[in-house]
């Protein structure tokens, strides 16, 4: 079946896809862009993506038949020379769009090259984290990108740099994976407190997890257990009641979710947080640090805005003892996660991709 997207061509440059996999988990941003990749796809978008060659049987098997056009590239030592080889491969090739997913400094000489031609008469850059470098600063200040952040804290990192259109959207493609659990846990079994992460990593706030969990009162520390999840490799646990585990692959996350009550965010920097809308759209309370991209999720009451571990165990004390508390605040969260941070892939294409085209179609349909 054909849509008002066929024959509109893309040439995707995604950061993650010039290096080696090396048997690292999918996850974060390269997982939501293989699933923005198959809806994209799937609406008749036709697709370029150069990838460093590794990538090839992951897409496939991800991607099914919904892959796109793919040049595989050789792995040349660093990010950038791959990045530049894959350019010199499409720089004769005409596109619609040049589409960036998320650039860095190191894919800065490769989106040079490709504007020479230029390949595409316009550029979209995807970007979920800062700014920063001043190269690729200088790079968006020269050239007229258009800008599609993830957040507000990232849109305002490039405000200051900006010549195109800058817009902020985000959400995840696969929210319909995240549901409650159909069944209220049984009583009597422990309250399950979770923080899920790519870790380790300083940033994510596991001290301050273990932390709070030490202050709790012993009648909740009781009944009670925190699960630590994202390492390679877990290190050994503290205390019994505290479990190190694994990372989670993408297909058991949800049910990972719903075996946990509340969800602990304690970060000292994000760009988005994924896992908070996972858990929001699972029905749990998120208990997170004061950083902006944070309290905006729990800005209508689906969790709590805990500055430092004492305030975070008094908000885990408060949940802990309150079930019907506990029901509300994650009702909420889910409803605010499905009004706002829901990818919407028909929005993508009609208001980011290919904006002209869709104010076209909109007024011959009027016309009409």
């Amino acid at each position: 079946m054909t849509t008002p997207h066929d024959q509109r061509r893309v040439l995707l440059l995604e950061r993650g896809f010039m290096r080696p996999r090396r048997g690292r988990p999918v996850h974060g941003v390269e997982l939501h862009r293989l699933l923005a990749i198959r809806a994209l796809v799937s609406r008749g978008v036709e697709l370029t993506v150069p990838l460093e060659r590794s990538w090839r049987p992951i897409l496939e098997e991800r991607l099914g038949d919904d892959m796109p056009r793919i040049i595989e590239i050789p792995y040349m030592r660093r990010r950038s020379l791959t990045a530049l080889a894959g350019a010199f491969t499409v720089m004769r090739s005409r596109y619609d769009v040049l589409l960036l997913g998320d650039p860095d400094n190191g894919i800065v000489p490769a989106i040079e090259l490709l504007h020479i031609g230029p390949v595409a008469p316009r550029t979209l850059m995807l970007s979920h984290g800062e700014l920063k470098r001043r190269l690729l600063a200088r790079v968006v200040r020269r050239r007229r990108f258009d800008i599609l952040a993830n957040s507000r804290l990232v849109a305002d990192r490039f405000r200051p740099w900006s010549r195109g259109r800058l817009s902020i959207m985000y959400g995840l493609p696969d929210a319909e994976r995240f549901t409650p659990r159909a069944e209220p846990r049984p009583e009597g079994e422990p309250i399950r407190f979770g923080l899920m992460g790519k870790l380790p990593s300083p940033s994510k706030g596991v001290e301050t997890a273990l932390a709070a969990f030490d202050m709790l009162p012993d009648d909740v520390r009781a009944g009670s257990e925190l699960h630590i999840i994202g390492y390679d490799e877990p290190p050994a646990p503290p205390a019994p009641d505290v479990h190190m585990r694994r990372w989670v692959p993408g297909a058991e996350i949800p049910e990972t979710l719903r075996g946990l009550d509340i969800m602990l965010i304690p970060s000292t920097w994000e760009s988005f947080s994924q896992v908070s809308v996972q858990a929001m759209l699972t029905a749990l309370p998120i208990l997170v640090s004061d950083i902006a991209v944070l309290s905006e999720k729990v800005d209508e009451g689906g969790g709590v805005i805990c500055p430092d571990a004492a305030s975070l165990a008094e908000a885990m004390t408060d949940l802990a003892r309150n079930p019907d508390k506990r029901r509300r605040m994650g009702a909420s969260a889910r409803e605010t996660a499905l009004r706002r941070y829901v990818w919407d892939a028909d929005r993508f294409i009609n208001e980011h991709l290919f904006p002209q085209r869709s104010e076209t179609e909109q007024a011959s349909t009027q016309q009409q």
